[in-house]
């Protein structure tokens, strides 16, 4: 690997759950694990959730979907993807980032799609 790539780890958050905050917290498990392996891997890793999240409850967000939340959870994920350099979709389909070379970081190899490999 040449060069240490900020990668976004995406969701799902709450889709699928019914807002069930124990199958919210699956999904939540299941991206710091997929973190955990980019960041074994040389990469640094980025959950939209570690932004959002201290961010709602300090804002004084009650529910998921209330005003606060809509306010900031989303419109964090959409700054970040454009500041990241590349992203791993859990669940979610995977496809190109407007302007961006790569489609998704490769799981099996945990490094960006179409990379050159160090050998």
């Amino acid at each position: 690997m040449s060069e240490r790539l900020m990668i976004l780890v995406a969701g799902p958050y709450r889709s699928g759950t019914n807002d069930d905050p124990v199958l919210i917290q699956r999904n939540v498990d299941a991206m710091e694990d997929t973190a955990l392996a980019v960041f074994r891997r040389g990469h640094l890793p980025v959950l939209g959730e570690w932004f959002a999240l201290p961010l709602l409850k300090h804002a004084g967000s009650t529910k998921i979907g209330d005003a606060v939340f809509d306010e900031i959870f989303h419109p964090i994920a959409r700054e970040l993807i454009d500041k990241c350099d590349d992203f791993q979709a859990g669940r979610l389909q995977r496809g190109n980032r407007p302007g961006h070379q790569g489609d998704h970081f490769d799981r099996a190899t945990n490094e960006p799609a179409g990379a050159q490999r160090d050998n």
